[in-house]
């Protein structure tokens, strides 16, 4: 490269801005006009004796300036990019950290999030883009095409609202879990979630109606209030029918494996049984922890003693033998882009109601109307 970096490692300026200032002489001096390549990052970082990822960031801070825009797999370019490359395209990105990845390949709740919000998109034309990496700089490069953007529980609030701030005409959707504080966050931030508190109450009263009158609900603890809302349901399903309901606590951490989650369920039950054995009913508000329990009950032969679950998860391709209420994920997926993409909610957030699954019955059925 025929041109001299000239920057002071020692300086109190950031080497970043820096090359960022160097970087736009080099542009001036070049008269590099719009479209016009500039030599690649690795080029860049060579002459200038700095590392790659040093060199890359000076480079987004031209993007972001709108000094310069990228083409992906072809690189940097002065200027703007060409209208055509961005005002006919409607993107939706999903963005999926980094940390975040594995449990995105394996969870049975984000594959099937995933699904519906993949299968809107092709219907409704829109573009879905996958990222774990960089959100700004995509919204900086490709802001005329994106519509919004879909998260996941797992992506802090407090790291999306800054981003959500500066862009406010972008939508920005959580879906799966309902998180303390949402209620408040920047009015450009929705949510699409399960109706727990309506489904608990559901398949509660359900059970009631059809005589259990013992019931001991089971329950772990979560960062999120989902768990919360699935007990505040059973309980409100439970005076309505002036039953009392105790809870117990199962004892499960994120380190668990699903082996030790189906023990850990087991010997809660156990234990419960050998307090009071005239438990008819335990309402667990997580489906592993209904198959832990049924698996004790049908070892010991307690036929007469039910189980509800919730989540409708399936254990080795199997769903469950016990009636459970099955979160409509690939529904909650779909109306999440649906927001992202083309319309703006009346409400900050939007409750899909799940199914009550009763394979004993063969189907699925509402059995009763929710409160809510």
């Amino acid at each position: 490269m025929d041109f001299q970096f000239r920057i002071d490692k020692n300086s109190e300026q950031p080497l970043y801005q820096q090359l960022r200032d160097e970087l736009k002489r080099y542009i001036a001096e070049h008269e590099l006009h719009d479209g016009d390549a500039l030599p690649s990052v690795g080029e860049l970082a060579a002459a200038a004796n700095v590392c790659v990822r040093t060199m890359d960031r000076a480079l987004q801070e031209l993007v972001r300036k709108k000094v310069c825009y990228r083409r992906p797999k072809k690189g940097t370019f002065v200027g703007s990019p060409p209208r055509e490359e961005t005002e006919d395209r409607r993107i939706v990105i999903l963005y999926v950290p980094s940390f975040g990845l594995e449990y995105f390949k394996t969870d049975q709740a984000e594959r099937l999030l995933y699904t519906g919000m993949r299968h809107e998109a092709t219907r409704a034309g829109i573009e879905l883009l996958l990222i774990h990496k960089n959100l700004e700089f995509y919204l900086e490069r490709l802001d005329a095409a994106i519509r919004g953007v879909l998260l996941f529980s797992s992506v802090s609030l407090s790291d999306i609202t800054p981003i959500a701030i500066r862009w406010p005409q972008k939508r920005f959707v959580y879906v799966n879990y309902f998180m303390p504080g949402f209620a408040m966050a920047a009015p450009n931030i929705y949510g699409v979630f399960n109706d727990d508190f309506g489904g608990a109450f559901e398949i509660a009263s359900w059970f009631f109606g059809q005589g259990c009158r013992n019931p001991r609900i089971l329950y772990f603890e979560t960062p999120d209030i989902n768990h919360e809302q699935r007990l505040q349901g059973v309980s409100f399903a439970a005076k309505r029918n002036d039953i009392s309901v105790e809870g117990r606590c199962v004892p499960l951490e994120a380190g668990h494996n699903l082996a030790e989650m189906l023990e850990i369920s087991r010997q809660t039950a156990a234990n419960l049984l050998e307090e009071d054995p005239l438990i008819d009913i335990f309402i667990t508000t997580c489906d592993y922890i209904g198959y832990g329990v049924q698996q004790f009950l049908q070892e010991k032969g307690l036929s007469a003693v039910r189980v509800a679950g919730y989540d409708g998860y399936q254990l080795n391709g199997r769903l469950p033998e016990f009636p459970t209420m099955q979160i409509d994920f690939p529904a909650i997926g779909a109306q999440a882009l649906h927001i992202a993409a083309a319309v703006r909610p009346n409400a900050k957030v939007i409750k899909v109601f799940p199914n009550f699954l009763n394979r004993n019955s063969g189907h699925v059925e509402n059995a009763v109307p929710s409160p809510r």
